[in-house]
């Protein structure tokens, strides 16, 4: 078997399923840490784990798999209290042992090494990620910091009204709205997820602070859309199953209040209905976000069928999203026309080049 059969869903969830059932073969305490929920969790986990090897050696990424190993190490240190750190870490540097034996029983020689190698580097991140002490998550502190603070405490404790008349008021008393946007809103957002992440917050909770947040940005557009049109336009979209559109729609309002017309397509857009909208609107800029890494093939799929068609090939194209910043060098490879990490690097470049 070859790596790319990793890319059929039958064939992962088979290997899926020989990699959960030697865990329990393999560890007998595992019966009594895991309840039918947990289990269910399990596999899916283990196919995402999969994916995203798939992805790192697609791409010969090490960043790539250092943040998803360090990340999901620290998920479930959050998540399983009932266990302790030392439990978690040796089940998940077991987790990566089976899969490089139950890989090199399916897979080619040279390909099963590869794997080997990516996860070899999963488990040494894994001690390592269990010897640290955990970094603070804050943002830096900017400018607005106290503001954000404010903010973000309104959103945990529900005061929906109370964080929306906050940043209302500080826009009128001359607080540019892009520094709302990134060092308010953005950081905010961030922090959520580190909440989240950290188990201190629920799904539930996150999902408010998000969608309050969404409303706190509308309450804007007559400011953002009476800007003077430069006459350009932008399209912006996640690709492929990729959920995380809140950067997308802040770098469509950024771009809207510095004069461009912008076309959001939002979360999960299929590539024809991306190439159909660039057909009707002909922008002169298309940004497009991967947040989760397995995502990757589905834009790199999506850049190298626009640009093998002569038509689509004067569009200038951008990448962003948290999966390009632990691989910064891809879209060079791609012949993508730049990368930024947050909207106002965006607009900067824009400028400069329209």
């Amino acid at each position: 078997m070859s790596l790319l059969y990793l890319n059929s869903l039958e064939i992962e969830m088979k290997l899926a399923q020989k990699i959960f059932d030697r865990h329990f073969e393999r560890d007998s305490k595992l019966a009594a840490e895991y309840d039918e929920r947990r289990k269910k969790l399990m596999l899916t986990d283990i196919q995402y784990n999969l994916k995203i090897l798939q992805t790192t050696i697609n791409y010969d990424s090490e960043m790539l798999l250092k943040d998803y190993a360090k990340w999901i190490y620290e998920l479930l240190v959050n998540r399983m209290k009932d266990l302790t750190e030392d439990r978690i870490k040796a089940q998940m540097i077991m987790h990566y042992e089976i899969m490089k034996e139950v890989l090199s029983e399916e897979m080619a020689t040279e390909d099963s090494k590869k794997a080997a190698y990516y996860l070899d580097l999963a488990i040494k991140t894994t001690e390592e990620a269990a010897e640290e002490t955990p970094a603070s998550t804050s943002p830096a502190q900017t400018e607005l910091a106290g503001l954000r603070s404010q903010y973000l405490q309104h959103l945990l404790e529900g005061k929906k009204q109370d964080a929306i008349t906050l940043v209302n008021k500080a826009v009128e008393q001359g607080t540019p709205l892009g520094k709302i946007y990134l060092e308010v809103f953005q950081d905010a957002m961030y922090e959520v997820g580190s909440l989240w992440h950290q188990g201190k917050i629920t799904v539930d909770k996150e999902h408010y602070c998000t969608a309050v947040t969404q409303n706190a940005m509308a309450q804007f557009y007559s400011k953002i859309f009476t800007t003077p049109r430069k006459g350009l336009t932008l399209i912006a979209c996640c690709v492929g199953n990729e959920l995380h559109e809140m950067g997308v729609r802040m770098l469509c309002d950024l771009f809207e209040l510095n004069g461009w017309d912008c076309v959001y397509l939002g979360a999960a857009v299929p590539v024809e209905s991306i190439r159909k909208s660039i057909e009707e609107n002909k922008p002169h800029l298309i940004a497009l976000s991967v947040t989760m890494p397995h995502f990757l093939d589905d834009c790199k799929a999506l850049i190298d069928s626009l640009k093998s068609e002569s038509h689509y090939q004067d569009y200038k194209i951008a990448v962003g999203g948290r999966t390009f910043q632990m691989a910064p060098d891809l879209y060079e490879k791609w012949g993508v026309d730049i990368y930024t990490r947050d909207a106002l690097e965006l607009i900067e470049w824009a400028n400069q080049n329209f």
